[in-house]
């Protein structure tokens, strides 16, 4: 009989459930048909009886688990807090009393750094204590064609690209699988979502960036069977923050101050446009430079002052208008522009042609319209399959670095 495949809830079908019988056997192998057992035999009884008591044990284990241990609902709650802010200031008593909960959450809260992968799954609910990271491996393994199997090192590649802007690059399943952070829903126990955000945030694992993949895909790139909404009330429900109210003709009669965006979100624009202006300051700074020097502004790229401002969470709220924008970007329009690459394929591709060219020993390479314009020229000319090389070996190099900080910080 097939091995059992249990759901991620940790409940096994009736019907899945592995029974040793003979007569099963005997259907499996084709040598009798299914009409041709007697039902009031004493073998279907017993496989009857049997299968009964295997779904009720499941169900019963299933029941426990999302009750948690009777211990959690006994620590204070200022203790999961302090575990979570400020782990290395626990005492020994206080690390023991957490571990006394029994489950990988306790350990998570008292020993984050000796969990093991397992454990670590089960924190982030990505496995039960019925389904092991094997499966999760699988599943990675089939959504990315075998290109990988560990969950971190694809939610790595999709943050990349999500902080580069290349997510188009990205395919739907693997934006699919990360945009849903592999399906993980907390269970609502105490101390389970203060573990929760305590691995998350020592994995690199941060709310913004799925919150940001998941709106990425409402706006510009809707993913069959992936409800964005859906997985934005998930993320917020795992880290404890507010969901924003519903928007709609059928809401405008609420109050204007429960029609405002949350304080999380607010916090995030303010974010957005103080790195926006920072940005736009320095970039007005090198420009004030160079006039100062006499150093000729190159051609083909806009100047900064004729930049567009990037977008914000709210780009009609951004300090800069949109018009006032588009009005000093359209004087600019003779100006050749240069081709933006977003790839991380180009940019390896650009420093190892600078290098080879020299550009250790003459910095001005890097600056030199001609030497970009015959950079963009050969990456251009090039096909498919070979950029794809250049973004693989990027990669690398990324997984690389992010393998050395990760080994640095333990």
């Amino acid at each position: 009989m097939s091995e059992t495949n249990i759901s991620r809830s940790g409940v096994s079908r009736a019907a899945d459930l592995p029974v040793s019988s003979t007569f099963e056997d005997e259907i499996e192998r084709g040598e009798i048909s299914r009409c041709e057992v007697d039902p009031n035999s004493e073998e279907v009884r017993l496989w009857k009886a049997t299968r009964a008591e295997r779904r009720a044990a499941a169900l019963k284990a299933y029941e426990e688990r999302m009750k948690g241990p009777a211990i959690a609902y006994e620590i204070d709650q200022t203790l999961y807090a302090k575990a979570e802010t400020r782990n290395a200031e626990l005492t020994d008593e206080e690390r023991a009393l957490l571990q006394s909960r029994g489950d990988a959450v306790g350990k998570a809260l008292a020993y984050p750094e000796l969990l093991t992968t397992e454990e670590t799954y089960q924190v982030l609910t990505w496995c039960t204590p019925h389904v092991t990271p094997d499966i999760v491996y699988n599943d990675v393994r089939h959504w990315t064609k075998g290109a990988m199997s560990d969950p971190l090192e694809l939610y790595a590649k999709v943050k990349d690209a999500f902080q580069y802007g290349t997510l188009d690059d990205v395919p739907d399943e693997e934006l699919a699988l990360v945009g849903s952070n592999f399906g993980a829903r907390i269970i609502e126990i105490p101390g389970n979502r203060e573990a929760y955000r305590l691995i998350t945030g020592r994995l690199g694992i941060d709310v913004h960036t799925l919150l940001g993949i998941t709106s990425y895909i409402e706006r510009e790139r809707p993913i069959p069977g992936f409800d964005p909404n859906l997985c934005s009330r998930l993320h917020r429900y795992n880290w404890g923050l507010p969901e924003l109210p519903k928007q709609g003709p059928e809401h405008t009669s609420l109050p204007q101050v429960q029609r405002n965006y949350s304080q999380y979100d607010q916090e995030m624009q303010a974010r957005g446009e103080e790195l926006s202006r920072q940005n736009r300051e320095g970039m007005a700074e090198i420009e004030r430079f160079m006039d100062s020097h006499g150093v000729p502004w190159p051609e083909d790229i806009p100047r900064p002052s004729c930049r567009p401002a990037p977008a914000t969470l709210r780009s009609n709220q951004a300090s800069v208008p949109r018009d006032t924008v588009s009005n000093a970007n359209a004087g600019n329009q003779s100006q050749p522009q240069r081709p933006l690459h977003l790839s991380k394929g180009y940019f390896e591709f650009r420093d190892k042609r600078l290098a080879a060219l020299g550009s250790d020993k003459d910095s001005s390479l890097r600056n030199d319209p001609e030497v970009e314009a015959e950079i963009d020229r050969l990456w251009s000319t090039m096909s498919k399959e070979e950029r794809e090389e250049w973004d693989k070996k990027r990669q690398s190099r990324m997984m690389e670095r992010l393998k050395r900080s990760r080994a640095g910080r333990d």
